[in-house]
């Protein structure tokens, strides 16, 4: 039964008062949209309200989904209350009488489909069976960093070396989309495998050396989304689960701040402004998160589909995960899109030759497969994955305080992040490639002597 304590009650209807005032106040700076304010108030709501339904359960999958989210929240409301126009270089198609409508449409979907992830996941669903995965520890956690730094190596040579990359970081998603360099970019994840490897098994040289090589081979790739997502975030939620509580405020804040700073730094390095100072910081990242494009490209694709200029999917692109690994060279049959967000871009733009991604979401991709019913339908999906992830790795052994064995948190805070778009062939190829770098790991700590270490 789903019980909501008063701390958490508390914080989130002050959140909400609190993000309320700072909207009105905004708005007098400038000129607001009413309506457009209103639902931005309701969207932070129904955006945080896993603190209070998770009781501040920061490893939760709707937690993470949460990060996600509050960037389009914080983007709609800037919109919303003129701090930047209501359309922008990303705004194509909407006419400006039409895309309040649009906005206010694209908030009501979105939140219909938290909602429905929200009751899936904390409400309905028969019990599953508990994982255990003990980890014994070998040499396989090097072998497989040593992978990641192989490959790092042949996509910088492929690319023209190191200083060709940094000096053309605005070039870097033209220069990755050929197929052979898309492969080699998925194994340097590999090193995040062992950089989380390292760390649940408490070996500290290695895992401070993996972290500091994987951190520079992801900023020479210009991978800020990565770096965050799927090197900082995890490392967060393993160290949270270690603990067995929740991480105390103040660290929690001042990793925010940092990880805000970071977001920051590589948006600047990326677009050559290297100006630091303290209003321009300030500045800069406001407006790096008010310029967040993903709301806007939910919406665009929206516009698009009322107006009958892109026709539904009907799910066709949901197989493409069965020919992503067959090499278009020698199977020219394949779909000239695989990637969701290359596919968006296309329908967008209009253009066959568009190479960088436009990410619709979990929500507005269900929706361009099959309408409204595919928001439902996608977000069910993903609620049961998320639930499945966590019921069966992680939450037997917090609820009985059990420490949690060291290969549940490995599998856990590599999927976590994924399980939002469990639908997305995206994230699916992104799954395979991690699980085929975690099946090393479990196979090695079967295969090879070592301590247990639970």
């Amino acid at each position: 039964m789903l019980v909501i304590k008063r701390k958490s009650f508390v914080f989130f209807w002050c959140a909400v008062f609190l993000y309320t005032i700072l909207l009105i106040v905004a708005s007098t700076s400038y000129h607001p949209n009413t309506e457009l304010v209103i639902a931005s108030i309701f969207f932070f709501a129904i955006t945080i309200l896993p603190i209070a339904l998770t009781n501040f359960n920061w490893i939760h999958p709707l937690i993470f989904q949460l990060i996600i989210i509050l960037p389009q929240v914080f983007t709609i409301s800037c919109r919303a209350v003129g701090y930047i126009p209501l359309s922008d270089d990303w705004v194509i198609s909407i006419s400006s009488s039409e895309i309040v409508g649009v906005y206010l449409r694209c908030i009501l979907y979105t939140c219909i489909g938290l909602i429905i992830e929200y009751f899936f996941v904390l409400s309905f669903g028969k019990k599953v069976k508990p994982k255990q995965i003990n980890l014994r520890y070998n040499n396989t956690g090097i072998l497989l960093f040593l992978i990641a730094v192989i490959s790092f190596y042949y996509l910088m040579n492929a690319l023209g070396g190191v200083a060709y990359v940094l000096l053309h970081f605005q070039d870097r998603l033209t220069e990755f989309s050929n197929e052979t360099n898309l492969y080699l970019r998925y194994f340097v994840s590999y090193g995040v495998i062992s950089v989380l490897y390292f760390y649940v098994m408490r070996e500290k040289k290695w895992l401070i050396l993996s972290f500091i090589i994987q951190m520079l081979m992801y900023i020479a790739m210009g991978e800020r989304g990565g770096l965050i997502t799927l090197l900082f975030f995890p490392l967060f939620i393993a160290f949270q689960i270690k603990q067995g509580h929740a991480v105390e405020t103040k660290k929690l804040v001042v990793g925010l701040i940092l990880l805000v700073l970071l977001y920051e730094g590589f948006g600047m390095m990326r677009d050559y402004d290297i100006e630091v100072s303290t209003s321009s910081l300030f500045s800069n990242i406001v407006d790096t998160f008010a310029h967040e494009t993903h709301f806007v490209i939910s919406s665009e694709l929206l516009y698009l589909m009322e107006k009958g200029n892109v026709d539904y999917l009907w799910g066709a692109p949901l197989l493409n995960i069965f020919v992503a690994a067959f090499p278009r060279k020698y199977f020219p049959w394949k779909p000239t899109y695989i990637a969701d967000s290359a596919l968006v871009g296309s329908l967008i733009l209009g253009r066959d030759d568009h190479v960088f991604g436009m990410p619709p979401g979990n929500f507005m991709w269900g929706y361009l497969n099959f309408g409204i019913v595919g928001v439902i339908l996608f977000s069910i999906v993903s609620a049961w994955a998320m639930r499945w992830l966590y019921n069966s790795f992680i939450f037997p052994y917090l609820n009985n305080k059990k420490p949690v064995p060291k290969g549940n948190i490995l599998v856990y805070v590599l999927l976590v992040g994924e399980m939002c778009s469990i639908l997305s062939t995206e994230v699916q190829i992104k799954i395979i490639v991690l699980m085929v770098g975690l099946s090393f790991i479990l196979v090695g700590s079967k295969l090879f002597k070592g301590p247990v270490r639970r």
